[in-house]
């Protein structure tokens, strides 16, 4: 290797390195990766937060109004949800989201990784509405999704390929409703 190719690589390596440690030390703290339409809540650790309605759109499957109707019959306001991610990423922990009514409307009131207790987690929770939406969403934009309900007719399960011709990019979700 000749002297003017190994100073080339020299300067090009000194240049990396130097544009490395100025990113390091200037960039803030990265905020937690969302997707455009993640509409959980977002707030501090520990605040309370509204819950986003779900709101049956025109565009709507019957399956998905029916499967509403159905949760919004059971009057239910008080409950925990247990829900676990799997996908082609590092593994995600279990978490227990809490919703309590506060003047009127659901919020969000406490979200911890299950196996933590009592150390809540600046993370937006899965209240029962997000799910829908998800549902929602996965009708209009994925390839394949599936879904399995408890015998109580509540959503337990869903399984959601947003592009066929995508490897690992799958989600599942599986839920836990607990009834408080």
């Amino acid at each position: 290797m000749n002297l003017r190719r190994l100073a080339i690589i020299v300067s090009l390596f000194v240049a990396l390195l130097m544009s490395t440690a100025y990113a390091a030390t200037s960039a803030a703290p990265a905020a937690p990766a969302t997707s455009a339409s993640d509409d959980r809540p977002t707030a501090a650790a520990g605040v309370p937060r509204k819950v986003v309605p779900f709101v049956i759109e025109a565009g709507d499957s019957e399956k998905l109004r029916r499967a509403w109707r159905k949760w919004r019959s059971l009057r239910e306001h008080r409950y925990v949800t247990y829900t676990e991610l799997t996908c082609f990423c590092p593994t995600q922990p279990r978490v227990k989201t809490k919703i309590r009514p506060i003047g009127g409307r659901d919020h969000v009131v406490s979200v911890t990784h299950v196996g933590w207790p009592d150390q809540q987690v600046q993370e937006n929770g899965y209240p029962v509405q997000w799910f829908y939406r998800l549902w929602r969403r996965a009708e209009r934009k994925a390839d394949l999704y599936r879904l399995k309900f408890d015998k109580r007719g509540l959503l337990k399960h869903i399984y959601i390929d947003w592009d066929d011709r995508m490897a690992d990019e799958e989600q599942t979700f599986r839920i836990v409703l607990v009834r408080q």
